[in-house]
């Protein structure tokens, strides 16, 4: 037994609940929208064809995302990717109250998917690298739960 506790306190170091933290916070910043972004949209007067567009124009957001932000993870820096990420996701969740307009809204939608990656690729590429090598599914189970 006491191997097993030895191995999750080489996991569990303050930079990784440090993480899992920032993580958690973002998702739930972000997807706590989800229920209700389509009733917005439906309220503006937008048809269901429009609403699914809307979440197609996201998608394509987070399509290009993942690689952008992979790619400034890799080649800048963590710190930076998470920051820069989390500040244009908390505005532009803000900008998306505002934006009333079917261009306007598929601008900022897009955005809004753009910025929902570094979160999760941070997340990632933490606990890819930082991990121990024995405990690597462990550490990507984590992120799983705490999107739970």
């Amino acid at each position: 037994m006491t191997h097993r506790t030895t191995d999750y306190k080489r996991l569990f170091t303050p930079e990784l609940v440090a993480v899992l933290f920032v993580w958690c916070m973002a998702f739930f910043a972000g997807e706590i929208l989800a229920p209700i972004l389509p009733l917005y949209m439906s309220s503006l007067g937008w048809d269901a064809r429009t609403i699914g567009l809307m979440f197609s124009i996201m998608m394509v957001g987070i399509a290009i995302s993942e690689v952008f932000w992979g790619w400034v993870v890799d080649r800048v820096d963590l710190k930076i990717a998470i920051l820069m990420g989390t500040m244009m996701y908390g505005a532009i969740i803000s900008v998306l109250t505002v934006s009333k307009t079917l261009p306007l809204f598929a601008v900022v939608i897009f955005l809004y998917g753009f910025s929902r990656s570094p979160i999760f690729i941070v997340g990632r590429w933490y606990m890819g690298v930082y991990a121990p090598p024995d405990m690597k599914a462990s550490a990507m189970a984590l992120l799983t739960i705490s999107i739970s």
